[in-house]
């Protein structure tokens, strides 16, 4: 069992000076073209007013949508003008971002990177040596501007993780831009404005805490790089 509820490690303290700074670069020029985006439509589980709304207002769309069970760019817009008509309700769940993976994003020299933060991280967590060869299998939050997550937790559908972590790719962003991490505990609330040297670890197993993503409040995209480590992961994948 993992003995902490959150942890928030640096990425200075996790990679090597050369390599850090070589994240730091990286970072700096680090884009998705968000018009090349198919998001998962079962990931932003919108709420039946929104779907009523768009359906109404963008039929044809709101069929391709379900349809193909994806959405893009375009309809992000869509649903973000709606979204600022009528508003999420308290018992509204509405995960309002866009998600995205490809080989060569995966594949590529950053990720290469973070995944060996993400070993070191594991090794000092549980003492042990990691023996596979990619533990970042997750994918990409792609947070535009209007987006957001509500408050919520990650069970019953985490019951079998140890925990989530997660990985920022900004710099430089200030509070009052927003897509701040909120983490509700039993005694505060966390505010973590998304920077690329801050590496937050969600547990799973005893607190599962509530947390959200307040709204983005600029056009500058909010990057994170997401991947649940599951009691199999640590049964299989170390030793």
């Amino acid at each position: 069992m993992i003995d902490f509820d959150y942890k928030i490690y640096k990425m200075s303290d996790v990679l090597t000076n050369e390599e850090y700074q070589e994240v730091s670069s990286l970072v700096e020029n680090f884009e998705i073209d968000l018009t090349q985006i198919n998001s998962s439509l079962g990931f932003l589980q919108w709420s039946s007013r929104i779907q009523n709304a768009m359906k109404t207002k963008h039929p044809e769309r709101y069929e391709r949508m379900v349809k193909e069970n994806s959405y893009n760019y375009e309809d992000y817009r869509c649903l973000a003008e709606i979204n600022d008509e009528i508003g999420v309700q308290e018992n509204d769940y509405f995960n309002f971002l866009m998600t995205h993976r490809t080989a060569d994003l995966m594949n590529s020299k950053i990720v290469h990177l973070y995944d060996k933060a993400f070993r070191n991280i594991l090794k000092n967590i549980f003492k042990k040596e990691v023996v596979y060869e990619q533990v970042l299998f997750g994918h990409f939050n792609v947070y535009p501007k209007d987006s957001f997550i509500v408050n919520h937790t990650d069970g019953p559908t985490a019951n079998d993780r140890y925990f989530t972590i997660l990985f920022f790719l900004n710099k430089q962003r200030k509070y009052e831009d927003g897509s701040l991490l909120k983490i509700y505990t039993e005694n505060e609330t966390i505010d973590v404005v998304p920077d690329f040297n801050d590496i937050v670890l969600l547990d799973h197993m005893k607190y599962n805490y509530h947390h959200e993503v307040t709204k983005n409040m600029v056009d500058d995209v909010r990057y994170s790089l997401y991947t649940p480590f599951r009691l199999d992961d640590y049964d299989n994948k170390l030793k």
